[in-house]
């Protein structure tokens, strides 16, 4: 499936703490999360159950760590796109600075033969 996000890519909050100790995420990264798997599904995007190859180009305004912007979308397709990102097993990934900033997606079965698990941990 491929699918472009017409959103400012937003980094992986760091996990908060309340006073008492617990740990929480920020509404921000919860929201944007929420965001792209409520697109990834308006778009007729199907959940996987075996192993995937994802491919992101985040087309950026400013500058972010890229393996923040990763885990961002991965934890926002978990449960939508695949059951958890641990089926992502070939990730392909860039970042552009472009004064419009999007995501664009590819997201595809991994077939490897007749045991599909071959190779999952």
């Amino acid at each position: 499936m491929r699918l472009t996000i017409d959103t400012d890519p937003i980094p992986k909050g760091r996990p908060r703490f309340t006073r008492s100790g617990h740990v929480y995420t920020a509404k921000r990264t919860r929201d944007y999360e929420k965001l792209i798997g409520l697109s990834y599904r308006a778009n007729g995007g199907k959940a996987h159950s075996g192993p995937v190859s994802v491919e992101l180009v985040f087309y950026v305004s400013r500058m972010s760590d890229i393996d923040n912007l990763v885990k961002a979308v991965l934890d926002g397709l978990n449960g939508v796109a695949w059951v958890d990102d641990r089926q992502v097993c070939r990730l392909m990934v860039d970042r552009i600075k472009d004064p419009n900033p999007r995501i664009e997606m590819i997201i595809e079965r991994i077939t490897t033969g007749p045991d599909e698990t071959k190779g999952e941990a």
